[in-house]
Formats: structure tokens, sequence, C-alpha cells
């Protein structure tokens, strides 16, 4: 389904569904403030919805919390229905930032394209699972070896500087490029065997 930012189908693809214009409203407050987004995927499950009610946020704690990168949170109440609640999610996420934790809520990635927000959204369901376990198991976060991001740098596999190392010089990829493809094969395979 593609809609525009009031929420009204475009093109209807493949569903005789409608779009719930009210669930809508948090996706078309972000579109609207970033003309750079392309895809938006929201995620509230278990382990996302547990860091995002941590009053500590997404911690460093794992390679894939610092590929996510910088995170903004925003104290959602489940609705985007007055322009002052657009005005202040549109000012926590900032014009870069790819990350907006909605408080008690769950995570929202942001990319240029589809491939760079399931790359992203990938890795923070990784690193919200890795937090939740490791908190559960470690007697609390006095416990736990933080990364500091100054000296721990993650080479986002899949990127032209991380198989370049490896392969030589390749052609420039966008973000998660590679990662989707790989996923999008295995799936055309699953596919052609049923």
């Amino acid at each position: 389904v593609k809609v525009n930012l009031l929420g009204e189908v475009v093109e209807k693809g493949s569903t005789n569904l409608q779009v719930g214009t009210d669930k809508f409203s948090l996706h078309s407050a972000i579109y609207s403030a970033r003309p750079d987004v392309r895809c938006l995927l929201h995620l509230h499950t278990p382990a996302t919805a547990a860091v995002s009610a941590m009053k500590s946020g997404l911690l460093p704690l794992s390679h894939e919390a610092l590929l996510v990168g910088d995170v903004a949170y925003y104290d959602y109440n489940g609705v985007m229905g007055v322009e002052e609640d657009r005005m202040e999610l549109q000012k926590s996420l900032g014009p870069t930032c790819k990350v907006l934790v909605l408080r008690n809520h769950g995570i929202v990635a942001l990319g240029e394209s589809v491939e760079e927000a399931f790359y992203t959204i990938f890795h923070i369901q990784a690193a919200c699972q890795i937090q939740v376990t490791a908190l559960c198991s470690s007697g609390g976060k006095h416990n736990l070896i933080m990364l500091d991001r100054a000296i721990h740098k993650p080479n986002p596999t899949g990127t032209v500087g991380w198989a370049g190392s490896t392969f030589g010089p390749l052609h420039k990829s966008r973000t998660g490029e590679h990662e989707f493809e790989a996923l999008m094969r295995t799936l055309d395979n699953l596919v052609s065997n049923i």
C-alpha cells in the first residue's frame, strides 16, 4: 500500500484492507519532517519494548548496539493527534538521527532505502535482545562492560569498507543492500521449494 502524508491511499497494491490513519500519524510526522527518509520500520517486540521502558535506553553493550549509531528518545503517548506532539517528536528526532526510541512502546528505524531501514532494525532487535539478556543474567547494569564508542568502532558488514578490505575494491553499495539481497534470495529459495 502506498499512501501520501495524509494517509490517503495512492496505490492500493494487492490488498483490499484500509490504512489505519490513526496509526499512520506517527509515520506521517516523521516523513513530513525528514525528506531523506524513504522507509520507516516500527518494532515493538518484547526486547525492543523492554529497552524502550528502561531509563538507560539502548546501552553500548554489543557490536550491534554500536552499529545502530545515534539514538533519539521520545515520550510517546500512543497517538500523534495534535500538532504539538508532531513537532515535539520531530524535534526529538532531529535532522539526521535514524533511530527513535518511543518510550515504553518500541523502536523506529529510518532509512534512505528499505534495505537501510531493515539493516538498522535488524541490528536494533539484536542489540535489544543482547541487552535484555545481559541485564537479566548480570545482576544489574553495574556488572556489565560498556563499550566506548570512541575506541570500539564497528565496521558495518556489507559495506564497501568491510568487503573491500577482504575482497579488493568493490562498487559502492548502500547500507544494508548486500544483507537485504541475501535475505531476499533465501526467501525466494524457500518459496520456490514449496
